[in-house]
């Protein structure tokens, strides 16, 4: 597993599927299978945490909400198997956190 140096975490929505699709077919999802559908899915989410090394998408969480009272943040640690640390799962789930002004559920 590689250290989680130099991760940039950013909240940007502008996220192609070329970048999304390698990481869900890494991790074995089925909707790598839909690629259309997944990145409008993410894209429309009410929040969305990506994780970066080298310019490269290394990792993603999203969280869907109705903006007053309840989240639920759905992919808090889908990683490439090899940047897959509990370090990067708290970091990401503390940045979902500090950006959400709702009570957060973790599916």
């Amino acid at each position: 597993m590689q250290k989680a140096t130099n991760i940039k975490y950013s909240k940007t929505k502008e996220i192609s599927p070329d970048q999304i699709i390698p990481l869900y077919k890494q991790n074995d999802w089925s909707s790598a299978k839909k690629p259309n559908k997944l990145h409008k899915a993410l894209i429309n989410s009410h929040s969305l945490v990506s994780a970066w090394s080298k310019n490269q998408l290394i990792g993603i969480g999203n969280a869907i909400s109705d903006g007053y009272l309840v989240s639920f943040i759905t992919r808090t640690s889908l990683y490439f198997p090899h940047f897959r640390t509990g370090e990067l799962a708290r970091i990401s789930l503390s940045y979902s956190q500090k950006n959400m002004k709702t009570t957060i559920n973790i599916c």
